[in-house]
């Protein structure tokens, strides 16, 4: 009889057990799911770019002579016409007669300069010289400090129209070849504002450069324009550019993650089909993003499993009321 009762009992939690195991087996899997929809396939890339004026220009002495009190320092606005510096040109003067009691052998050429420019049919002015600016606009560079004697055509200051300014950056050379003149490029400046920059030149040219962890690198030079840029904004601040290039337009997509391999060369995702997850062939293209480009094999709308191993579906396998995957 005590024999007869084991049995029974092993029977029963048999019976259990497999039920059990029959209830897990028909229980549907929680997955994280994704619908095919259509997109760019898109990757982006940071990069820093520098304010550089379009054109600048070179103020330089007028005669040889001591330049005087400087007014401007770099950075500074100046408006048309506005003072720079002085030029003292007498003592251009006192440097000839110091260079003709110094050089001898070369008295001849020293007294014909001395003539042309003091002699009683000279024409240079002993009295100071001003420096002013040719235009309204922001100085970019002194070149020569106060006290020196510069020479005739030695440049002394450097200018630019703060309202007229580009943005150079430097981009690898693969990079720069899926972009081309008239994109637009959103930027954040160094004070937070946003802006968007047009490409306006790529070199075709590309220049090696060492990059920060030592590897040569084959980069290209891109200009962009601006339409305005916030006043505190000039001449060599950095301005972080994104750079979006669409590898393929307006195409079905699903994540990246969706996909699992089907063969050496082939890949599926898990189609949510009545409630199951159904293994289906697809053919991909571009990637980029964390998307994939799907050319055959789904529709749009259709519900894949974004997270197959971690969901652990197979095929056939039933899958819980779908809910919607991350676009993080």
């Amino acid at each position: 009889m005590k024999k007869k009762y084991k049995l029974i009992l092993g029977a029963a939690l048999a019976a259990l057990v497999a039920a059990a195991a029959l209830v897990a087996a028909l229980r549907p899997l929680p997955a994280v799911t994704a619908t095919v929809t259509r997109e760019d396939v898109a990757s982006t890339l940071t990069v820093t770019g520098y304010v550089t004026p379009q054109s600048e220009i070179a103020l330089t002495a007028p005669f040889a002579g001591e330049l005087g009190a400087v007014s401007v320092a770099a950075g500074r606005t100046v408006a048309a016409g506005e003072v720079l510096a002085e030029l003292d040109v007498a003592a251009s003067r006192r440097a000839g007669l110091m260079a003709r009691e110094q050089l001898e052998q070369q008295l001849a050429a020293a007294r014909h300069n001395y003539e042309s420019l003091y002699g009683e049919e000279g024409a240079a002015e002993t009295k100071p010289v001003l420096i002013t600016a040719p235009f309204a606009g922001t100085v970019l560079a002194v070149h020569a400090a106060p006290g020196v004697f510069v020479q005739t055509g030695q440049i002394l200051f450097s200018l630019y129209d703060q309202s007229a300014v580009k943005i150079e950056a430097s981009l690898l050379a693969e990079d720069a070849l899926r972009f081309q003149p008239g994109d637009v490029v959103s930027g954040t400046t160094a004070d937070g504002a946003t802006l968007e920059a047009r490409i306006e030149f790529i070199s075709p040219v590309a220049e090696e450069r060492i990059s920060t962890v030592g590897l040569t690198e084959s980069r290209s030079r891109v200009e962009l324009s601006v339409t305005a840029l916030p006043a505190r904004i000039g001449a060599g601040q950095p301005v972080d550019l994104v750079f979006r290039g669409v590898l393929a337009a307006d195409t079905l997509t699903v994540p990246l993650t969706a996909l699992t391999p089907a063969g050496e060369t082939d890949f599926a995702v898990y189609a949510l089909r009545n409630g199951k997850a159904v293994l289906t062939p697809v053919v991909t293209g571009m990637r980029a993003g964390g998307r994939v480009e799907i050319l055959s094999g789904l529709a749009a709308g259709d519900i894949v499993i974004a997270y197959p191993y971690e969901a652990k579906v197979k095929d056939g396998s039933r899958v819980a009321a779908p809910s919607a995957a991350s676009e993080d």
